[in-house]
């Protein structure tokens, strides 16, 4: 038995559609945790190192012998006595001044997860823009760059592999987003947000080329990057505790 293209439109997204549902309950799934356990027991973990930084400053101002600005503790075995020395080492803000409040796990499979929407999200959009022959192509290998057929052109535009390199991303866009949902959130607690300016400034200077060749290219950068910033702000900062560093 053969489908019909108007099946085979409907049929495909009905999957689209399921897969979305799929990962957006997995995604909630991951991510429902029992917050409130999770969130007390890193506030006690936060007072605790501050705590014990606060003993690690009054023995370095007591002995006279070191300093200890924004330090943190560290216990090392004193092979004199046999115990154990409270002594400071430097903190760098960056590795010890923040700390997950959920499983490492669950983190990264949120954020595979929303990069995987977020991917679905553009590519619904570039199967539209395909489907009207905006988008950078190369004429001899394809002189004819319209695809009518919206389940062609999407599959084209999401599988990032086929004879088409205009259409052929190999999943790198997938995986910086990853990347991007997995800092982002940390940097916007430590407040260096200025280092996801720079880093947007330099991706929108490389994609702005894009604008002369496809009208939608580089707003669809625009958007997905816009999106990736919001969910990291809104979704995924409660997830990062800041600590005393």
């Amino acid at each position: 038995m053969t489908l019909s293209t108007f099946q085979t439109k409907v049929l495909a997204k009905i999957a689209v559609a399921v897969v979305g549902v799929v990962i957006v309950v997995l995604f909630l799934v991951s991510m429902g945790t029992p917050r409130d356990s999770i969130l007390a027991k890193a506030r006690a973990d936060s007072a605790q190192a501050a705590t014990t930084e606060g003993q690690c400053k009054a023995q370095a101002a007591a002995s006279s012998t070191q300093s200890c600005p924004r330090a943190r503790p560290v216990a090392r075995t004193d092979s004199a006595s046999g115990g154990a020395k409270l002594t400071c080492q430097g903190c760098n803000p960056l590795f010890d001044g923040w700390r997950l409040t959920i499983p490492r796990v669950r983190y990264v499979a949120a954020c595979l997860f929303i990069a995987l929407l977020l991917r679905l999200v553009q590519n619904v959009f570039r199967a539209l823009a395909v489907q009207r022959g905006d988008f950078p192509y190369d004429k001899e290998r394809n002189p004819s760059p319209v695809i009518e057929d919206f389940g062609r052109a999407f599959w084209y535009s999401f599988g990032g592999f086929n004879e088409f390199k205009e259409h052929s991303d190999l999943w790198l866009q997938y995986l910086i987003n990853v990347f991007e949902l997995a800092a982002y959130p940390v940097l916007l607690v430590l407040g260096q947000g200025l280092v996801i300016g720079a880093w947007l400034g330099i991706r929108t200077a490389g994609s702005w080329s894009g604008w002369g060749v496809s009208r939608t290219s580089f707003l669809r950068f625009l958007l997905v990057s816009l999106l990736v910033l919001s969910v990291s702000y809104f979704c995924l900062t409660p997830y990062i505790m800041r600590l005393p560093c």
